[in-house]
């Protein structure tokens, strides 16, 4: 997979934040037009209860372990407060855009190691 065309990209508050590269991938890789989740990112309580909220989330199942292509979210506190891409690929990879990085494909220890902890996997209904 060659995911060239998502990477670099300057990370701007919703409109090129971790969401917007999450419906990007899943457009141009699955054909899964997924709906648009409008947040101030910068706000991360608002973030947390968009990325909780059960409407956001009804085409999503919970997976315990990744799947090339899942979501994963990241918590903070109990509610998940930022989305990646889970790559199966070199003993896993994140994709995601984040303030300070733009979008950025990295190790799960080096995403680890800069701060997303506690992953949960989702796997979008229509790839199950």
């Amino acid at each position: 997979m060659d995911i060239t065309q998502y990477l670099n990209r300057p990370w701007i508050n919703g409109t090129q934040d971790c969401w917007a590269l999450v419906r990007d991938f899943y457009r141009n890789e699955f054909g899964i037009e997924l709906p648009q989740i409008i947040v101030d990112a910068k706000n991360p309580l608002a973030v947390r209860r968009a990325f909780s909220d059960p409407e956001n989330l009804k085409h999503w199942q919970p997976i315990d372990k990744p799947e090339h292509g899942c979501l994963v979210f990241f918590a903070s506190k109990v509610r998940p407060s930022h989305v990646a891409i889970y790559l199966d690929e070199q003993g896993g990879k994140y994709l995601h855009s984040y303030v300070g990085a733009g979008s950025v494909c990295e190790s799960v220890f080096d995403a680890d190691t800069s701060g997303f902890h506690s992953p949960r996997y989702y796997r979008h209904i229509s790839l199950g």
